[in-house]
Parts: C-alpha cells; sequence; structure tokens
C-alpha cells in the first residue's frame, strides 16, 4: 500500500485541483472587469454630462438673479410707473404721442415713417421734389 503523504500547504499550490481553480477564478475576474470598462466609461460620460448640466443651471440662475435684481431695482419701478400707470414726477409735463409708439415691425416702422411725414408741413406731398418743397417753404405757392 502506498501510503499518502501528509498534507501541507506546499502539496495545495502544487495539486493540479488548485490549479484549475485558480484559473477559472482569475477568468471569471478577468471577464467581469472586461464587462465592467464599458460601464464605467457611460459613467464617466454620465458624471460629465451632469456637470455641463450644473454649469448650465448655474449660468441660468446668476441670469434670473441679475433679472430679479434689475426688476426690483428703482429705475424699472420708475419706468414701469411711467409707462404702464401714467405717473409722472412732480413739477413734470408728460407728453404721450402714440403714434409714434411701434413694436419694431416692418409695417409699424413704414406707418411710422408715413406718420412723420404727415406732421412735417414741407413734406405733405412725398414725390415732391426738394427744390419744389423749397420754393413753396419760402415763396408760399
Amino acid at each position: 500500500m502506498r501510503s499518502r503523504e501528509p498534507f501541507t500547504l506546499r502539496s495545495l499550490f502544487l495539486s493540479k485541483y488548485f490549479f484549475i481553480i485558480l484559473s477559472i477564478s482569475i477568468l471569471i475576474v478577468l471577464t467581469q472587469w472586461i464587462l465592467l470598462i464599458p460601464k464605467s466609461s457611460s459613467t464617466y460620460d454620465e458624471i460629465k454630462d451632469a456637470r455641463n448640466e450644473v454649469q448650465e443651471l448655474e449660468s441660468q440662475q446668476k441670469k434670473l438673479q441679475e433679472l430679479n435684481t434689475f426688476l426690483q431695482s428703482d429705475f424699472f419701478a420708475e419706468k414701469e410707473a411711467r409707462t404702464k400707470l401714467g405717473m409722472q414726477k412732480k413739477d413734470e409735463h408728460v407728453v404721450v404721442l402714440d403714434s409714434f409708439i411701434t413694436s419694431g415691425s416692418e409695417s409699424d416702422e413704414k406707418s411710422e415713417k408715413n406718420s412723420i411725414q404727415n406732421l412735417d408741413p414741407l413734406r405733405q406731398n412725398s414725390n415732391e421734389k426738394n427744390t419744389t418743397s423749397w420754393w413753396q417753404y419760402f415763396f408760399g405757392e
């Protein structure tokens, strides 16, 4: 009969079963690590996107704070009181010219130009030549 050698740590490390178990463990760890790489890169992308979003929100918050400061200023309150409520300062005379208030559209600009020409007594007929207008101004024909 063959006698068995006593169990030692060295015999464990040199056994083929240990080598197989170690190889399988290393293979499992490597596959998990390889599968984890794309997840970590997508996580980094998400973190980068979140930081960009935070910067955008901070800049938007700064703009809103500036707008809030402007809306709470005395200048804005005075402007709104004058334009929307028709208020005026003491000893101040207000002249309202409704025909000159425009929203900036092209048709409003044309109507403003026409209303300015209609106010000018020399330009009653916009098709007249300049010299004719001066002649009428000086000699009254």
